[in-house]
């Protein structure tokens, strides 16, 4: 679930603080910050969290730990509060405005990667005040390439492509797209469908979505030619090791088995194991690391996945399975697909020992959807 925090500085701010916490979809975890002399002076059933004195060091120091933060405020003081934390378009959170009134949403920052312009329509929904939205391509109509690849869990390639991507198609310049998974819906106007890798090289500007890394050619670092990399997360992890294993040795084992496939970090979704190695440091600590999720799942569960390449007495004596990471990887990517019904998981690597790690490579289904 996603964290907002509404900041609010006034007794009427407050009550607004209030209602948008209860009328906010389910999918986010609202806390309401007011200065202390505004607490003291509501309501003991109000359910209202204190501002520290220093509310800009606070916003400092909990930027990463909000997905959302919305002030109850005017713009201005918005503004100076978050001037201190901006780093990065596709990483700083999602900044909205609501006047007291209740009168305007407005998406301040991080309007597509982030979601404050899908935030200030909800907003603006749930409280009846007219939206402010102010990026190019949705006053366009644009198609935004980094609010595509958010939706579809596409994480990006080469950053730097996405703004001559959305100024291309501003120009009304044609943009290639190229993809090797599942697509459904229609192309957004400017992308053109290209079958072959090779005739993106027609295209200035492109967009490149492949299965294996190995074919993402130079093509994408080309000055002549702009593309753009989305790298779908559809790569599990399944990892056996001995208790006490090191982060390190962890991360070397992922990084080699990465390197036998072809595959970039970016592509990797989850890691996964068996549910007695919940709180193995190292793997928490690798997972970490690498950014992403960490899966257990019970013997039971993992006895379910009948075919696999190899099995352990010894491990079987210890786990109650003969083979973890191979079905903890298989398990997982079902779980990992974004597909409405998983039909197949590809299994790229079967059982690989490293000293005191195995691991174990599958691929889930993936689709790529237009709305």
């Amino acid at each position: 679930m996603k964290r907002a925090a509404v900041l609010a500085f006034t007794g009427t701010g407050a009550i607004l603080g209030l209602r948008i916490r209860e009328s906010l979809a389910s999918g986010w975890n609202v806390t309401v910050f007011v200065p202390e002399r505004i607490r003291q002076q509501a309501d003991r059933e109000m359910d209202l969290e204190v501002l520290q004195p220093d509310g800009r060091s606070w916003v400092k120091e909990n930027w990463k730990s909000y997905q959302g933060f919305i002030f109850v405020s005017a713009t201005g003081i918005a503004v100076r509060f978050i001037a201190p934390c901006l780093a990065d378009k596709l990483t700083d959170p999602a900044v909205v405005v609501v006047d007291e009134r209740a009168g305007f949403a407005i998406s301040l920052l991080s309007g597509h990667v982030g979601g404050a312009n899908e935030l200030t329509w909800e907003l603006a929904q749930c409280l009846g005040a007219t939206p402010v939205i102010t990026t190019a391509t949705d006053v366009e109509g644009i198609f935004a390439a980094d609010v595509f690849a958010r939706k579809n869990g596409l994480r990006i390639g080469n950053r730097s492509r996405i703004k001559e991507i959305s100024g291309a198609l501003l120009e009304k310049k044609p943009v290639g797209f190229f993809c090797e998974y599942n697509v459904e819906g229609k192309l957004p106007k400017g992308l053109y469908s290209v079958t072959q890798r090779e005739k993106l090289e027609e295209y200035e500007y492109g967009i490149m979505i492949a299965r294996n890394d190995r074919t993402v050619c130079s093509l994408c670092k080309e000055e002549k030619h702009h593309i753009l990399h989305l790298i779908p997360r559809d790569l599990v992890l399944g990892i056996g090791c001995r208790r006490g294993t090191s982060a390190e040795r962890i991360l070397e084992a992922v990084r080699d088995g990465l390197q036998r496939l072809g595959m970039e970090e970016a592509r990797l979704g989850a890691l996964a194991s068996i549910d007695i190695k919940a709180e193995e440091a190292g793997l928490l600590m690798a997972a970490e690391r690498l950014g992403v999720s960490f899966c257990t799942y019970s013997a039971e569960r993992l006895r379910e996945v009948q075919e696999v390449s190899r099995e352990s007495e010894f491990v079987r004596s210890v786990a109650g399975v003969g083979n973890v990471c191979e079905r903890a990887a298989y398990v997982c990517a079902q779980e990992k697909s974004n597909f409405k019904e998983v039909k197949k998981i590809e299994m790229l690597l079967p059982k690989t020992i490293y000293d005191g790690v195995t691991l174990a490579a599958a691929r889930t289904e993936w689709g790529i959807y237009f709305e």
